[in-house]
């Protein structure tokens, strides 16, 4: 049912994605990693590369600035600034607050290989900085053993957490599962495993967050992507329930929104969340790149012929329309989906799909609409409803697992596509 994703990155070199057990980013699905760079966090690689045969331009996350949504107004209220090494590899994080005052810095340690062997933590205690977090790492065959010491100020003495990662993949070298085993009294005793599963493009679908011990939390994930296979939107649902799937409760409906510069790298990610009823804008984040390029000539598409150019035309072409890299067609989204008609943008604001979330009902209301159809998020056609020239078409929704689903909307002149959420 699902295709893995093999991103290309050695297991010695997910450590730090694999570290916090975070999810996996939904912008990582869509950009191609550079394997001697490391993640700086689940929303943004630091670097990003643009180009083809004859060149590429090159460019490095200098600082990432993050607002929060407060009485109609954004306030800022942290900045991030990185550093790097000589060789290209991350070397410090510089966390200011919203009063560019320095509270915190992270540093990577890395061996002649350039994996990293220690992850280090510092914060301002009694106008000083000192280490209170310092992460080592050892690599062997599949697994990751990693040593945690964080420094309790009250007492203060280091607490000590050991924890090996043993990183699995399938027959087809695909990463599907991570099983963490921590040391405690003495004894390696397996606390978590962690469950990957894809869509056929390779993006993530669902994320499985298993403890041995207590309750189960999953996410699910739909994405919308432009011409160009650039992630828009991100619509994540994550889930509680116990073992046994008795009992399911939604713990978090989120959405994430991607705008991009002229250069193709993203620029603005806006951060919502579902809450009685409607979405809530909650914060954002501003990226801003530094550009390293070396190569003197790159790849554009112009027209829809891939040309060689030099980088000094690069900004010029770009202002016209063109982008960076080899031309590319349209892959819409998912193959179960119709491609929209360009009609379909026309119609998109006369057509109402409400309440969402839904819970048994939900209606479409507009004019013109000849059928609705219901999809699962793994192309399966749940419902199908042929209208009879009503205005206002009731969808019942019985007995459906609550989740993200699609509802492709067929209208005499186009057909959209929108997300809806079933709750209980």
């Amino acid at each position: 049912m699902f295709v893995k994703n093999e991103n290309n990155f050695p297991m010695k070199k997910i450590v730090l994605l694999m570290l916090s057990a975070a999810i996996i980013p939904p912008l990582f699905a869509q950009i191609e990693p550079v394997k001697e760079y490391h993640e700086i966090s689940k929303d943004m690689p630091l670097r990003k590369r643009w180009g083809g045969k004859c060149g590429e331009m090159e460019f490095h996350l200098d600082s990432l600035y993050n607002y929060q949504y407060r009485s109609g107004s954004w306030n800022i209220y942290a900045k991030n600034i990185y550093t790097y090494t000589t060789a290209g590899l991350q070397d410090s994080v510089l966390f200011l607050d919203g009063n560019n005052q320095l509270n915190r810095i992270s540093r990577y340690i890395y061996d002649e290989e350039g994996n990293t062997v220690a992850f280090i933590q510092r914060k301002k205690y009694n106008d000083q900085f000192v280490d209170y977090s310092r992460t080592e790492y050892s690599y062997q065959n599949n697994e990751t053993v990693t040593t945690s010491k964080t420094y309790d100020f009250n007492t203060g003495e280091w607490n000590i957490n050991s924890i090996i990662k043993q990183i699995y993949y399938n027959n087809t070298g695909v990463h599907d599962s991570t099983v963490s085993f921590k040391l405690m009294d003495g004894i390696w005793l397996r606390y978590k495993k962690l469950v990957y599963e894809y869509y056929d493009d390779g993006s993530l679908f669902r994320l499985y967050t298993i403890p041995y011990t207590g309750d189960l939390f999953f996410a699910e994930y739909v994405y919308t992507r432009d011409d160009r296979n650039l992630l828009t939107e991100t619509y994540e649902t994550t889930f509680k329930t116990d073992s046994l799937f008795a009992g399911i409760d939604t713990t978090k409906i989120a959405k994430s929104s991607y705008l991009y510069d002229m250069y193709s790298l993203p620029d603005t990610t806006y951060y919502s969340v579902f809450e009685n009823g409607q979405w809530v804008l909650q914060r954002k984040s501003k990226y801003f790149w530094g550009d390293i390029t070396k190569d003197k000539k790159v790849t554009i598409c112009h027209h829809n012929h891939t040309l060689c150019v030099s980088v000094n035309s690069v900004k010029a072409h770009l202002r016209h329309g063109d982008y960076l890299g080899a031309c590319v067609q349209s892959k819409g989204e998912k193959s179960f989906l119709l491609e929209e008609q360009p009609a379909a943008m026309d119609i998109r604001r006369d057509i109402q799909v409400f309440p969402n979330p839904a819970k048994d009902i939900l209606y479409i209301r507009g004019a013109n609409i000849t059928r609705v159809e219901l999809y699962d998020l793994c192309g399966k056609k749940l419902q199908r409803y042929v209208n009879r020239g009503e205005n206002e078409i009731p969808l019942e929704l019985p007995q459906l697992p609550r989740g993200i689903y699609l509802i492709n909307i067929h209208t005499d002149s186009s057909t959209i596509t929108e997300k809806i959420i079933i709750t209980d």
